[in-house]
């Protein structure tokens, strides 16, 4: 199951609960549960393993420190990954740190498609890993506000609603911003392309 897609269970609310009420010990499932998945979004959020950690614990930290302001009206992943954004713009702004990249996005432009290429015609492997890689560095050229909007929706396959909640924006701003991503994503692949091309074309 999809923790972040399922509503929380019945066992989870009662541990809530009793963390909310004193049984702080009991925060340590929680963090079981879900820190492999935080890990993974932070990692791709700063592309550095040990920043990610510290991010990760960071996020716990703050999320425990502040359990009693979960009130269950959204999931508690989401909660999670709210705080997780905020401790990223935080880092980002005390170390001016630009270096993000995603992995695992090449459905966002290659799609099922050059996939089923590198399967069907190894051949292919190379040439397609060699888009994937100007894929990666067209995403790592985006500003972050398109950057977290594209792993939230490509990487973490929130629902709009769920990136709403964690962005604090409207379903629209979520969608007029995802589309704007993903255009100037396209924008620059393209250009990237294009200087390949004519630098090929030069030799």
């Amino acid at each position: 199951m999809n923790i972040a897609k399922a509503k929380l269970t019945f066992d989870e609310n009662v541990l809530i609960r009793k963390i909310q009420n004193g049984q702080t010990a009991l925060f340590a499932e929680l963090t079981e549960r879900y820190q492999d998945r935080l890990y993974s979004l932070a990692y791709r959020f700063v592309n550095d393993s040990e920043t990610a950690s510290e991010l990760v614990q960071e996020t716990f930290m703050r999320a425990l420190k502040g359990i009693d302001q979960f009130h269950g009206n959204s999931q508690f992943y989401t909660w999670l990954v709210r705080i997780l954004i905020n401790c990223t713009n935080s880092w980002r702004s005390r170390e001016q740190h630009h270096h993000q990249t995603i992995e695992n996005m090449q459905n966002l432009l290659l799609g099922s498609q050059a996939r089923s290429l590198m399967d069907a015609n190894p051949a292919k492997q190379a040439e397609v890993r060699e888009l994937t890689e100007l894929l990666w560095r067209s995403i790592d050229m985006l500003d972050n506000e398109h950057k977290q909007i594209l792993l939230l929706k490509n990487q973490q396959n929130l629902s709009y609603a769920e990136i709403a909640q964690v962005l604090k924006i409207s379903e629209g701003t979520v969608k007029s911003r995802l589309f704007r991503a993903r255009e100037k994503l396209r924008e620059l692949m393209f250009d990237k392309l294009e200087e390949n091309t004519e630098n090929t074309d030069d030799t």
